[in-house]
């Protein structure tokens, strides 16, 4: 397969990929994990450009949720591999943050739209006028999400959810 598939294009560069989702993938129930898997190794060629060909560093991870801290009526979400600082695609607001108070509808942990601001360059403060008292934070947790936060390399930062931090595919 190599021989017949890959070896035919290995000399050429690509600036982008286009993908193609199709029909046919709503059925296979490991989809967000292979697609993040497939995501990653394109990055992880990054990571063999530093580490193994010795090109200029550069970010080679978006960034991922480290750890938070309450503090009154906002959570402080810490990020790793923020590299020269956090920012946003657009210049606004972080946007797809949301918040709970820990209280539940439906069985479901209740979230509300929260606003968001970079407070320094590798956290970003989340609070909502309604939840006085936060326990929990998610961040581009929606089928539909496109969120604007990214690193100083451009690279997105990675969906997460503060109540659940062992979601396999993610750590």
């Amino acid at each position: 397969m190599y021989q017949a598939q890959l070896r035919p294009v290995v000399p050429f560069t690509i600036r982008g990929a286009i993908w193609y989702q199709g029909e046919d993938d709503g059925r296979n129930k490991d989809y967000a994990a292979d697609l993040a898997r497939l995501i990653a190794s394109w990055r992880l060629a990054d990571i063999a450009l530093v580490k193994t060909y010795g090109r200029a560093e550069r970010p080679l991870f978006g960034p991922m949720y480290e750890s938070h801290e309450i503090k009154g009526d906002k959570v402080l979400v810490k990020f790793k591999y923020a590299y020269g600082g956090l920012k946003t695609v657009n210049a606004g607001a972080p946007n797809w943050f949301e918040i709970s108070d820990g209280s539940q509808e439906n069985n479901r942990l209740k979230y509300v739209k929260a606003q968001a601001r970079i407070a320094a360059a590798d956290v970003v403060e989340v609070s909502a006028p309604e939840v006085k008292e936060p326990k929990f934070v998610r961040f581009s947790w929606h089928t539909l999400a496109r969120h604007n936060l990214v690193n100083s390399g451009g690279l997105p930062a990675v969906p997460f959810r503060t109540d659940q931090q062992d979601v396999k595919g993610w750590r």
